[in-house]
Parts: structure tokens; C-alpha cells; sequence
């Protein structure tokens, strides 16, 4: 609800029938599907397997344009200590540039949240105190998005490149 709350793109909704042209609807308020798996009880392969199948029903999955949000967000429990979150989100609410600011906004909220001190901070205003990006900026500029690491080699490189996201 707080994602939703600061984020217009996921209050969007478009009205395909009036005037001949899409009208881009932002409502006051939306709620965001959050789906919640447990795959603890499945091996390493079975968890693989299931994600193959998840992302390609996911990806025949439609979204409803007349209704708000245009997006979806998988918890999956893979371990005792191991989770999956997964956002699947209408390309028309959500661009790469937008991406990269929800996903930060959304992990500075989850951080805070766990964090010691939480109560000393405000999500909301995260945001504002972060040095704009510029197109620069990301580690990845000019290279080749990651694959996705497999087993404790791939979990301590993923750890080690995200770590600036603990910093506070």
C-alpha cells in the first residue's frame, strides 16, 4: 500500500474507449497483488522447474487495462533463509529508467523496515536524498546485464554487488 501510495505508475489504469485514444487513469488509491509461494519442501531442481513454469504462465498472463495497478509481486520462500521476489508489471507503467527508481524506492522501504534503527528513518523521503542518477551512474553501463548466479559463488557475488543498497 505505501509502494502504491508513492508511485503513480502503479495507480494507472488506461481507458481504451473514450475519445479514440487511450486515456492514462491514476487513481487515488490501488492495491498491489502480492502472491505468497513456499517452495521450501521442493529441491533445487524442482524450485528451477517451477520458475521455468511460473515465468512462462506469467508471461501469458494478461493484465486488465481498465483496472489498477498493472502490476503483480511473487514472494517465493525458498529456504530458511533464502527468499525470491519477482514484480511482473505492464511495460506501459513501468520503463527501464522507471524501474530502476521503483525498485530502488521499493528496497530502501524493505531496508528500513529491518533495520535497527527504522523508526529513524522515513522511506518516503528516501528518495530525495539521493543524488540524481545520471545515465553514467549504473554499474552495469555498458555492460552486459548479469546472468543469474547459481549455488554460494553466484550468492555472494549477487550479495557483494548489492551491498551498497545496505549502506544507510
Amino acid at each position: 500500500a505505501r509502494l502504491a501510495a508513492r508511485h503513480p505508475l502503479l495507480r494507472t489504469s488506461f481507458d481504451l474507449s473514450a475519445a479514440g485514444e487511450p486515456i492514462q487513469r491514476v487513481h487515488r488509491r490501488a492495491e498491489i497483488p502480492l502472491i505468497e509461494e513456499d517452495w521450501r519442501a521442493l529441491d533445487e531442481d524442482a524450485q528451477e522447474q517451477a520458475l521455468a513454469q511460473w515465468i512462462g504462465e506469467e508471461q501469458r498472463r494478461p493484465f486488465d487495462w481498465k483496472t489498477a495497478p498493472l502490476a503483480r509481486v511473487f514472494l517465493r520462500r525458498r529456504g530458511e533463509d533464502r527468499f525470491e521476489l519477482s514484480l511482473s508489471v505492464h511495460h506501459a507503467v513501468l520503463d527501464g529508467w522507471s524501474a530502476a527508481t521503483f525498485y530502488t524506492g521499493m528496497l530502501r522501504d524493505y531496508l528500513s523496515r529491518c533495520s535497527p534503527d527504522a523508526t529513524q528513518r522515513d522511506p518516503d523521503h528516501a528518495d530525495a536524498a539521493a543524488p540524481a542518477p545520471t545515465p553514467n551512474s549504473s554499474p552495469w553501463n555498458g555492460k552486459p546485464w548479469p546472468t543469474r548466479p547459481r549455488g554460494p559463488i553466484g550468492n555472494g557475488n549477487w550479495t557483494a554487488r548489492c551491498s551498497p543498497l545496505c549502506r544507510a
